[in-house]
């Protein structure tokens, strides 16, 4: 840049997946003067140590899903993949385009991911008039769903709609299909494909999941990555890396390319830039720190796996 060469160096920090931590790891990045951060991976996270990047205009570059990430009054607030609104109108789409006017019962764990997606899901089932019978937020240590499955017997729900995690949905399902319930469509978010599908689900009439992320195994260049990444850390590459990477690959093209390296010069770039993005191919922030399209994917359990059924940026 400006006929210097630039090194770049690579500082963690562990959030421990918790608002305090977050404070923690953002303040002790500050204080090492980085030029951008890669994080954090939740919405809490990412919310709790915003401001602290804000206050030194250290653009964050967040996996959050949370809409209010980027309404924060931010400018650092950059987000890597669709938020939750395009989810929430991506649950919704589906499930009234393929099982016609079902009675939707809704379920989440309390937590900001899983009371946030579920809440604007309730609102999109809202706008196009479909029929929500109950919406309950539990806890995450919860694993009896009687009260639940009492109310999907009684009002007769078609589709459940959970934002929980699998070791929650898990017990969900093989408490449906002790109930005889088998009939029920379940239906969650992001959380549910993270992991490897539970055999319970072919206890139930279908198990869906939508997801912002795209599998690094359906993109063009995917391939390519996970065998240099085993190569490199002798292990499988995590879910989530891919976006990591090509975010190292954004910070590092548009400091190469704008015309200084301060941190709030690199802000503004990098909502201008059209920067390389090597595994997912588009990684563009609008004015407010939204990528411009990114799109949400439902997928559906078929003989043990997932299978993409769609994937749209105008759901």
């Amino acid at each position: 840049m400006n006929g210097q060469t630039l090194r770049f160096e690579v500082i963690e920090a562990d959030d421990q997946d918790s608002d305090a931590g977050a404070l923690a790891a953002a303040q002790a990045l500050v204080a090492q003067d980085v030029s951008a951060v890669i994080g954090h991976l939740t919405s809490g996270a990412s919310i709790a140590a915003a401001p602290v990047y804000a206050k030194a205009h250290v653009p964050q570059l967040s996996t959050a899903t949370k809409p209010q990430y980027t309404q924060l009054g931010h400018a650092t607030t950059l987000r890597l993949v669709a938020n939750d609104r395009v989810q929430a109108q991506a649950l919704a789409s589906f499930c009234l385009e393929h099982f016609g006017t079902p009675v939707v019962g809704l379920l989440d764990d309390g937590s900001v991911y899983g009371k946030g997606l579920a809440d604007a899901a309730k609102q999109e089932f809202g706008q196009r008039k479909a029929q929500v019978a109950f919406h309950v937020s539990l806890d995450a240590k919860a694993r009896d769903f009687a009260s639940v499955i009492e109310q999907v017997r009684t009002q007769r729900v078609s589709v459940l709609l959970t934002t929980m995690e699998l070791p929650q949905v898990t017990p969900l399902l093989k408490q449906l299909a002790r109930a005889g319930l088998s009939g029920v469509t379940v239906v969650g978010g992001d959380t549910l494909k993270v992991g490897p599908l539970p055999d319970a689900a072919a206890g139930v009439a279908g198990f869906f999941a939508s997801t912002p992320f795209v599998d690094m195994m359906e993109l063009p260049e995917g391939r390519a990555f996970a065998k240099k990444y085993l190569a490199a850390y002798g292990q499988d590459a995590v879910d989530g890396s891919h976006y990591a990477y090509d975010a190292m690959h954004v910070i590092a093209s548009t400091l190469q390319s704008s015309r200084g390296a301060s941190r709030e010069a690199l802000v503004t770039a990098l909502k201008q830039a059209d920067p390389v993005a090597p595994v997912t191919g588009y990684l563009r922030f609008n004015p407010q720190g939204e990528q411009r399209f990114a799109a949400v994917g439902i997928y559906a359990a078929r003989a043990g796996k997932w299978a993409l059924l769609a994937r749209s940026d105008t759901w």
